[in-house]
């Protein structure tokens, strides 16, 4: 399984304009969803909203614990290319079920 940190690194070092939003999922984890100037996004879980904070500070990129109207717009816009799309790990799409780099 690939490492959630070098895929966070990776994907802000490939874009631009990277800031995450940090959500609460469930008693024992947070998801940070990384979205660049673009749209694109990617998403990470750690262990606690502290540990998200972390990554934010790790990675140099502004951190929200809610959604800034200008960010979710952006990513709801982004459209997946249909390369990306065969990349995806969802079987029910005909995907490799490898994780894209």
């Amino acid at each position: 399984m690939a490492d959630p940190l070098a895929g966070a690194i990776r994907f802000t070092r490939a874009h631009d304009g990277v800031e995450a939003v940090t959500q609460r999922i469930g008693a024992h984890s947070t998801q940070v969803i990384l979205v660049a100037s673009s749209g694109e996004w990617s998403r990470v879980v750690v262990e606690s909203p502290e540990a998200a904070r972390a990554l934010c500070d790790r990675l140099g990129v502004p951190g929200h614990e809610g959604w800034p109207d200008d960010l979710r717009r952006r990513m709801t816009a982004w459209r997946r290319s249909p390369e990306d799309w065969a990349r995806a790990p969802y079987p029910e799409r005909g995907g490799a079920g490898l994780l894209a780099p």
